[in-house]
Formats: C-alpha cells, sequence, structure tokens
C-alpha cells in the first residue's frame, strides 16, 4: 500500500475526531456510557472502512462491500433492538432534561418496553455509522463536505444547554481536527503523497495554539452566549398537557422587574398596608411577596414563562418545607389583613398547608386574583428545628433550583468572584458561605436611606461592594444573592415587608416596612431566610424596596455568556500578573510560529538533499526514472502533458534491458528543467512560495 503515512494520519483523524464528539456528547449531557468500549469499537470501523476504501479499487464492488456491511449492522441492531430502543429513550430523556428549561417536555420518554441507564450501545451503533462517513469521504475521496458539516451538527447541542460545558480537551481534540482537515484540504486533493505529513504538522501546531488560547483566557464556568439566549427563546413553546401544574397566570398587577437603575433616596411615607397578629409568637417576622430569579441590566425578574412551563408540576415549594414534627411547639398560626386587595398573598416562611382555592405561581408567589383582604397561614416559627430532618425529598425541584437560581451575568460574576478571592471568601466549606457572605457583606457600607444614584455602565452589587458609602436593602439584598451565586450557593432576591410583633404577637405594618432579603437554597430543608441588611434597619422604619411606581411587565431572560470578561481589576497586583500572562502568552505564540517555520524549512532541505543524494549516486536509467517520476507530479498540478519521446525513453529505461546513454539522459534532464522553469514562471508568487517551500515540487 502506497503512501502509509497519509493513510495512518487520516484514519486517525477520523478517529479521534469520532470519540472527541461523542465525549462532548456524553459530557454536556451527563449521559452514562463506557467510552473505553466506543474507543475500540471506533477504531475497528475505522480500519474496517479504511482498508475498504484502499484497496477495493472499483466502485460496484466498494458499494457492494458497504452494502454487505450495512446488512450486517441491521441484523445486529434487530436482534437486540429491545436494548437499542431502551438506550434511545435513555439517551432522549437525558437530551430533552437539560432544555426542560426552555421547552416543556416530559420528566422521560419511553419508546421501548425496556428501561436503560446506559448508552453504550447506542454510541457503538452512532460510530457505525460516523465512522462510515467519515472515513470513506476523507480516505477513498479526499473530501471533507461531510465531514465538517456532521461534526458542527453534532456539536451544536452541547452549547444550548443550561450551565453545561463539554468536555474541554475533547471540545479542543475536535476543533483542532475539524480546523486541520478545512487547513489541509486542498493540499490533500492535490498531493496526497505530502498531505499525511503536513496534515500531522498542522494538527500539532493548531492544537498547541488552542491550548495557549485556552491558557489565557481559561474557562470558570459556562454561561451562554446572548445569541444562544435568543436562539432559545425563540424556539416555539411546545405545548403539553400537564393537568395540575402550579403555576399558570400571571397576575398583570404583579411586579415582575425590580429595575435597580432607579434605586436612590427614599423617605417614609407611614402608610398603613396591613395588621398581622400571631399565636405565640414574638420577634421579626418575614412576609414574603414575590421571589426573583433572574438578574441582567441591574434588573431583577421573576422567572419568564419558559421557565415556569418547567416548574415541577406535583410540588408546592411553599409547604416543601413544612414542619413534619409531632410536637406542636414551634408551630404558629399567622393572621393577616391588608388595608387593600394586594396583588398576591403575603406568607410566612415554612408554612405547613395552603388552600385549594390558592393560585400558586411556581416558587415565585401566591397571587391574589379573588383580591382576599384577610387571610392565615400555620407556619414554623423556628428554622432550627429543621435542620436535619431532610426535607427536602423532592429532587425534581432540587434540579429546579439549581438549573434557575445559579444564573449569573458573566460580567458580575467575574468582578464578584475577584472581590471574593480577595477577601478570602472563596476557600470556605459550603454550609458556611451562607454566613461569610451575610457578615462580609453587611460589613462593607452604612445603612442609609440617602444613597447614591447608580452611574451609568456600573454594575449594581460591584458598584455597592466597591464603591458606595451607604445603602439599604435592596443593594445588600441583591449584592448578597449574586455573590452566593458566585460561590455556587442558589440564591434569590425577595421583597415583602418584615415584620417586629410585640409580646402579644401584632404589629401594624405599614409602607415604611417594605423589606428586600435573601434567600438561600439548603438542599435539606429548602430556602432559608438570609437577612445581610445590618441589624440598624429594624429602628429606621424603612420604606419600600424600590420606587413603588408601575414597571411594565418584562418576560426577558437574563443574558448569560460562556467565559469570563476581563474586565478591569482593581487590585494592581492581579493587574501586573494579567499583564506577565498576557506577555508571557504573546511570546510562546511568536516562539511557536518561529518553530513552525523552522520545521517547514528543515523538512523542505530534507527532501531536497535526499533528492540530490539519489540523483548523484543513480545509474543513468535510474536518473531518467527518477526525473520521470518528477515530471509526473508536475503532470498533477498543471496541464503538462509528457512528450512521447520521454515517455519512451522511460519505458526503456524502467523495462528493458538496455542501458541509457548520457545523451538520453541529458535529453530528459533538459525537458524537465524547462518544464519545471516554465511552470514556475505562471505561478503567481503566492502559488510559487507554496510549492517552492511546501509542495517541494
Amino acid at each position: 500500500m502506497k503512501n502509509i503515512v497519509t493513510y495512518a494520519v487520516n484514519l486517525l483523524l477520523c478517529m479521534l475526531l469520532i470519540i472527541g464528539i461523542f465525549s462532548c456528547l456524553i459530557s454536556s449531557f451527563e449521559i452514562n456510557a463506557n467510552i473505553f468500549v466506543i474507543t475500540v469499537c471506533t477504531a475497528l470501523f475505522c480500519c474496517v472502512y479504511g482498508l475498504l476504501s484502499v484497496f477495493v479499487k472499483k466502485q460496484k464492488k466498494f458499494f457492494v462491500s458497504l452494502c454487505v456491511l450495512a446488512l450486517v449492522f441491521a441484523l445486529i441492531m434487530i436482534l437486540s433492538l429491545g436494548n437499542f430502543l431502551a438506550e434511545l429513550s435513555y439517551v432522549l430523556t437525558k437530551l430533552f432534561s437539560k432544555y426542560s428549561v426552555y421547552m416543556p417536555v416530559a420528566d422521560s420518554i419511553t419508546i421501548g418496553t425496556k428501561s436503560a441507564t446506559n448508552a453504550t450501545a447506542f454510541f457503538v451503533f452512532l460510530s457505525a455509522v460516523f465512522s462510515g462517513l467519515f472515513t470513506v469521504s476523507l480516505i477513498r475521496y479526499h473530501k471533507i463536505f461531510i465531514i465538517i458539516p456532521l461534526s458542527v451538527l453534532s456539536l451544536i447541542p452541547c452549547f444550548l444547554l443550561v450551565n453545561t460545558l463539554p468536555n474541554l480537551s475533547a471540545l479542543i481534540l475536535v476543533i483542532t481536527i475539524l480546523l486541520t482537515l478545512y487547513i489541509t484540504s486542498a493540499l490533500r486533493r492535490h498531493n496526497e503523497k505530502q498531505s499525511g505529513a503536513a496534515t500531522l504538522i498542522a494538527a500539532i501546531i493548531t492544537g498547541i495554539l488552542l491550548m495557549i488560547i485556552l491558557m489565557l483566557n481559561p474557562v470558570k464556568d459556562y454561561k451562554r452566549f446572548e445569541w444562544q439566549e435568543t436562539l432559545l427563546k425563540s424556539l416555539p413553546n411546545i405545548s403539553m398537557n400537564r393537568d395540575g401544574q402550579i403555576g399558570a397566570d400571571i397576575p398583570s398587577e404583579l411586579e415582575k422587574e425590580q429595575d435597580l437603575n432607579n434605586v436612590q433616596s427614599t423617605v417614609r411615607t407611614h402608610d398603613k398596608v396591613m395588621e398581622v397578629s400571631a399565636d405565640n409568637e414574638s420577634g421579626l417576622l418575614y412576609l414574603k411577596g414575590v421571589a426573583y430569579a433572574n438578574y441582567n441590566n441591574n434588573k431583577w425578574q421573576i422567572l419568564t414563562d419558559s421557565q415556569l412551563k418547567l416548574y415541577p408540576q406535583s410540588i408546592n415549594a411553599f409547604t416543601i418545607t413544612q414542619s413534619i414534627l409531632s410536637n406542636t411547639e414551634y408551630l404558629s398560626k399567622v393572621s393577616i389583613k391588608t388595608v387593600g386587595g394586594e396583588p398576591v398573598l403575603y406568607t410566612p416562611m415554612y408554612i405547613t398547608d395552603t388552600s385549594d382555592n390558592m393560585d400558586i405561581i411556581g416558587d415565585v408567589c401566591i397571587s391574589n386574583d379573588s383580591k382576599q383582604k384577610s387571610y392565615e397561614f400555620m407556619h414554623n416559627k423556628n428554622t432550627n428545628s429543621l435542620y436535619g430532618l431532610h426535607l427536602v425529598s423532592s429532587q425534581s425541584y432540587v434540579d429546579f433550583v439549581y438549573d434557575n437560581y445559579l444564573q449569573i451575568p458573566n460580567r458580575t460574576m467575574t468582578d464578584l468572584y475577584s472581590i471574593a478571592l480577595k477577601n478570602d471568601l472563596t476557600d470556605i466549606d459550603k454550609k458556611e458561605i451562607p454566613n461569610a457572605v451575610k457578615n462580609f457583606v453587611s460589613s462593607r457600607a452604612a445603612y442609609s436611606l440617602d444613597v447614591d444614584t447608580l452611574p451609568n455602565d456600573k454594575d449594581f452589587p460591584v458598584w455597592f461592594l466597591n464603591e458606595c458609602d451607604t445603602g439599604y436593602c435592596v443593594h445588600y439584598a441583591t449584592a448578597a444573592t449574586l455573590m452566593l451565586r458566585t460561590l455556587g450557593v442558589p440564591a434569590r432576591y425577595v421583597t415583602g415587608y418584615y415584620a417586629y410583633l410585640n409580646e402579644e404577637g401584632t404589629v401594624s405594618v405599614s409602607s415604611d416596612n417594605a423589606h428586600a432579603w435573601v434567600e438561600y437554597f439548603d438542599d435539606d430543608i429548602g430556602w432559608v431566610t438570609l437577612e445581610c441588611t445590618p441589624s440598624s434597619f429594624l429602628n429606621e422604619q424603612i420604606p419600600s424596596a424600590t420606587e413603588r411606581q408601575t414597571i411594565a411587565p418584562s418576560t426577558q431572560s437574563p443574558t448569560t455568556v460562556t467565559q469570563a470578561s476581563t474586565s478591569p481589576n482593581n487590585n494592581g497586583k492581579s493587574k501586573n500578573t494579567s499583564s506577565s500572562i498576557a506577555i508571557i502568552g504573546v511570546a510562546l505564540i511568536c516562539l511557536l510560529i518561529a518553530l513552525s517555520i523552522a520545521l517547514i524549512f528543515i523538512r523542505r532541505n530534507l527532501i531536497l538533499n535526499k533528492s540530490k543524494n539519489r540523483l548523484q549516486n543513480a545509474t543513468n536509467n535510474q536518473t531518467v526514472i527518477i526525473l520521470y517520476r518528477k515530471l509526473m507530479r508536475l503532470s498533477d498540478h498543471s496541464h503538462l502533458v509528457i512528450d512521447d519521446d520521454i515517455t519512451r525513453i522511460c519505458n526503456k529505461a524502467k523495462f528493458s534491458h538496455h542501458i541509457i546513454t548520457d545523451e538520453e539522459v541529458q535529453t530528459v534532464r533538459k525537458y524537465a528543467e524547462n518544464s519545471f522553469s516554465e511552470f514556475s514562471n505562471n505561478l503567481s508568487p503566492i502559488k510559487k512560495l507554496y510549492f517552492k517551500i511546501i509542495a517541494v515540487l
């Protein structure tokens, strides 16, 4: 077999490309599969298709061979159809579960009668298909018109997920191979012999360049680009009959958005809102109105319609952490009488039940469509009594929380992580993070209703933590919520009222008691209140958390991106470090380019020296044969038709026992020199450089 190097390189690229694509899919969708088995099968399939592509020259025989292989694979699949359908169901369930935030899909997809928890056989079948397409295209036809589109289409789902990035090693491998195949496609068509070595060199150089780029731009946490978010929002909302789903109609008067750009100094108005009384309870009581999930462009927004459609229909998040104690010592009945019909029912934490006529909107709020002015809830007044009871038994709701309450814009995440790193918040136990964040945020500024207005082009939480001297609940709650998310703790921004119950358990609540606070998610007991506003707010009777204006409803989702942007850092040492890394990166790239150029010229000199030595030590017959082969190479790249006299001399040297004379050698040599000279004169400078340096023609 000729061109063994080219064959081996192409075979290796096909195998690695397929394994890389499958690894990206498996890691992105968290699919359980044996990658070793898949790798071995892929290598075997590629070898079989590769050998057929090389040795079966006739097109009809080659087509028949492919049909026989396809028939064998089809028979195997039919014999194991039950397992195949089960694994297909498993893969589809895994795939659609990642899109569940945007598309209302079933919790599981059943196609066959069996269930599976592993997709190895499914990927082996895919490997047989991919191996045939990739190997035949590259080795037999030297084309990439199937390879690149199919690879890109296979990778697209990996970049439309919630917060998941494919395995970086596999992703870099796939990108390296695709770029290499594209760069060397012309050489592969015109000079198959040299394409193998050139492709291998190009792959190594491209891989190193991508690694350097990754080192200079490390990916800490993957977030979607804005175009990905826009694309997902444009997907049709597939309607499914989900009877009994919690969360349907959102009241139009509900404040779906809290715009932090409008936060400014405020004054007390003393407008009465409600009367609150509680049995056997005194002290601070939080009455939750609305929970906000999405943060972007200095605005808090509730869950979007598409997010609410994926809320677990069987879960009531307001009672998920209800008290299960037989002892009623910690239970208290809270009665609320409002002055007007508020758009939502205000609820204390850890209520034990909700009535059937309450319209619960996901875990956002309880809508007050009927404009009730008087209602009551039974709740657990002691949070500490819930710890260790493992009340959160619904994994579907836990998954929903982690999918929706960790989202944060990239710029905000990067700057807050820098602040957390500087203040030793990154290397502590997860259970200790909420208290550490509370202590840090509450000490950053003095509590006051007299605050500065957010400057243009500033990110609210970063601006507050770095530059502000004063702030009130909105500032502390926003900064703490996003800092918790940055550190991996699900959290949300909550607005409502605080009520400080007297010894009789009663209090009159006014607009001055409007408040904003943080709720973080504990995997055992659910949402936990975290008060990060300094305690002095209790003595100030603070007004509305934000300017109580009528804000147009918005369903805009937060815009997130995949990599941390290099925003300015306030730490001079970090700036110097970043500059040093950049200088080192540029130096490495320059060194790599220089090394690549040196390797190209070393290769050229080796080829020329080898050719020169062969001619010097060759007999007349061998010299004519060598020159004729060079002319044949030239004819592959030009319209040269070798003269019949030259062909006759070559055939005489190759197939007869006659000794070629010096005159005949000179004739062939002169003809070759003239042909190469004429070919070179008709080339453009760029092509001339290519054939001289790369093709070594």
